[in-house]
């Protein structure tokens, strides 16, 4: 997506999305004298406890230059050092064709990174290239090179284990909500997938009440252990929303085609190409701006343990 180019001041600027984490839904496009050198003053911690989003944040610091990546994690950021300069770029393929990365496989990284598949490390199957990791920022010098977590989800979580509190029930619901109303105020129309499950229902619910045109779509095999059409039907007459419904093809899927040429590591799965490929002729269709989807939420709703 298209990123803004928000200004801090003389010392730096920010790339990407930024949502404020108090006041509207809204995408914030600018920010004025104060809230930036309070972002800088306070060597961005400031940015990481009043906004979120997808961005990458760049300032010049008295220890040096910062790059911060978003905790949110979904606008990469990769770097290669040189002689005398560290290079950053959402995209390894960027690096290469300006000549400052090679680009070759790192056979011992891979290996390592497919025995611990999907824990995150700063290494990637490219020799030269590192990730900054979410929430991690990078200190450029001209003696040293440093790496600091700034943000960590254990910051937010709660020993009481009190999943009873009605209080937390509607502080889940209102900061969903309000996340998901953002990200749909940047569009006119989107398409949301939808199973029938909790994760694809919240977001559906969400969008419903947002004002941004929705439809869902829900994709099914020739199987019916595949077939989820009645658990979406119900969702989508709930939440008042058109359902249009698509099949996986075996046609879409090409075992000589990776899923991941683009990304510096061996991840995804073939099968993905059949649902892209439905998804992309749905969007086609109905001229849509973005595609929602329920992806992730099992790694905050999988198999919750409540207590009385």
């Amino acid at each position: 997506a298209p990123a803004d180019v928000i200004d801090l001041g003389e010392t730096g600027v920010i790339l990407g999305s930024l949502f404020p984490t108090f006041g509207p839904p809204e995408r914030q496009r600018q920010l004025d004298g104060k809230e930036a050198d309070q972002i800088t003053a306070s060597s961005v911690r400031h940015l990481l406890e009043r906004y979120w989003g997808s961005y990458i944040a760049l300032h010049r610091g008295a220890t040096g230059h910062h790059v911060l990546r978003a905790p949110l994690g979904t606008l990469s950021c990769l770097y290669v050092r040189g002689h005398d300069y560290v290079a950053f770029a959402s995209r390894a393929k960027l690096l290469v064709q300006a000549g400052l990365a090679r680009g070759s496989v790192d056979w011992q990284a891979l290996a390592h990174y497919l025995y611990l598949r999907d824990l995150p490390s700063p290494h990637t199957a490219l020799l030269e290239f590192r990730e900054l990791l979410p929430g991690t920022e990078i200190t450029i010098s001209s003696q040293t090179t440093a790496i600091a977590q700034l943000w960590s989800p254990w910051s937010y979580v709660d020993s009481r284990g009190d999943a009873a509190d009605p209080v937390l029930d509607v502080k889940v619901e209102r900061t969903i909500q309000n996340c998901v109303a953002a990200c749909a105020s940047q569009f006119d129309n989107v398409v949301a997938t939808l199973s029938g499950g909790l994760d694809s229902s919240v977001v559906l619910a969400c969008l419903a009440r947002s004002r941004t045109n929705v439809t869902a779509l829900t994709i099914s095999t020739q199987d019916p252990n595949g077939d989820e059409r009645p658990y979406a039907k119900c969702m989508s007459q709930h939440a008042q929303v058109e359902l249009l419904e698509e099949f996986y093809h075996l046609e879409d899927i090409d075992l000589g085609k990776s899923v991941a040429s683009h990304l510096p590591r061996p991840s995804g799965r073939i099968h993905e190409q059949a649902y892209r490929a439905a998804v992309a002729r749905i969007a086609q269709s109905q001229n849509v701006a973005a595609i929602f989807t329920g992806n992730g939420g099992d790694n905050i709703f999988y198999n919750p343990t409540f207590s009385k």
